[in-house]
This record gives C-alpha cells, structure tokens and sequence, in this order.
C-alpha cells in the first residue's frame, strides 16, 4: 500500500514493501503512484481546453 501525504509545500511518501520499509528508499511503487497522480492532475487541469485540429 502506498501512502502519498502533501505537507505545506513539500510531501511524504511512505510504501509497504519490503524495499521502502527496509532500506528507506523512495521505492517503484511510490515512483508510479506519483506519476499516476501528476497525470490526473494535468489531465483535469487540461480537461477544459480543446486541441487545434493540425493544419487549420
């Protein structure tokens, strides 16, 4: 389970598997998660504005 927290500013992110509770790395899975995140967030923010058709 991945757990992506905003603080102010900044953030945390905490998984667990046994790469992040083990070594204490940002681990793929925290990686994809926040990908996935960013992408729905731009995707909403977009969502309103229509693309030029190309050529016109």
């Amino acid at each position: 389970m991945v757990v992506i927290e905003r603080r102010g500013r900044g953030g945390s992110a905490r998984c667990g598997c046994e790469d992040a509770v083990k070594r204490g790395v940002l681990c793929k899975h925290i990686a994809f998660a926040a990908m996935s995140e960013l992408g729905l967030a731009a995707a909403a923010r977009s969502a309103h504005r229509q693309l030029q058709v190309l050529g016109r």
